[in-house]
């Protein structure tokens, strides 16, 4: 599995990298890891449904099929691996530094710069998980933010391409082989809003609860501690309003 390359699939548009990769794994990409890239998406798809839009050749925008997962207690920690991924890339091609927000975004200035959503299916004795990644270059929606902006100059985007396609993957066989403390340390140095008072709703925007961002734990869950002085759990389907 170490030394399997990645398949390259390039398409001018497509409704969705995620939805073209889960739909046809079976089919075209069994037992191969492959990277399915788009140029233009009609019908991008973000966390909980929601659409991720973006305009066309303005933003990066991919899906990474990783068939051979084997590591079922750490699935739910793969959108903070591809997350600390990117933010890796950042910091080795342009020495910036940004945030991880809970669950599976980017921040930078307070501001999303990227989104990742994570699926996943059993398949025998392994897991192919399926990651789909948009990255604002140079456009982003209403109060969001791009890389180019951030950086006040013009990026190599096939640069930043490939260095994102392989650092996910490495990353990802890490995950599979160390488990998630080899992680914990740099992605609790990344979290967004750790150490503050944050508020927690549910997928209907309500509020669940609130408390001060202790840390991400040895499993990949966010410890939050509660007015009450108790430490509490959050669970991933939560949102983190700002």
């Amino acid at each position: 599995m170490n030394n399997k390359q990645i398949v390259d699939i390039l398409f001018d548009e497509i409704d969705s990298t995620q939805t073209y990769a889960t739909q046809h794994y079976n089919s075209l990409f069994k037992d191969q890891i492959t990277a399915i890239r788009a140029l233009s998406q009609t019908d991008g798809r973000g966390q909980h449904t929601k659409k991720w839009e973006s305009k066309s050749k303005r933003n990066i925008l991919f899906t990474i099929i990783f068939p051979y997962f084997k590591n079922f207690q750490y699935i739910n920690t793969i959108p903070l691996i591809v997350a600390h991924s990117v933010l890796q890339v950042y910091n080795n091609l342009y020495d910036l530094n940004g945030s991880i927000k809970w669950f599976n975004d980017i921040y930078f200035l307070d501001k999303k710069q990227a989104g990742i959503l994570v699926q996943s299916e059993i398949t025998g004795q392994d897991i192919v998980i399926f990651m789909g990644v948009g990255i604002n270059v140079d456009w982003n929606i209403e109060n969001g933010i791009n890389i180019e902006a951030i950086l006040n100059k013009q990026i190599n985007v096939e640069e930043l391409y490939q260095s994102l396609k392989e650092k996910i993957v490495h990353n990802l066989k890490l995950l599979n082989e160390n488990g998630f403390k080899y992680f914990q340390k740099p992605i609790n140095q990344q979290l967004y809003k750790k150490g503050e008072k944050c508020v927690f709703v549910n997928q209907e925007q309500k509020y669940v609860c609130e408390g001060i961002l202790e840390e991400i734990n040895q499993d990949g869950m966010l410890i939050i501690r509660e007015a009450n002085g108790l430490n509490r759990v959050v669970d991933i389907n939560l949102k983190m309003m700002i």
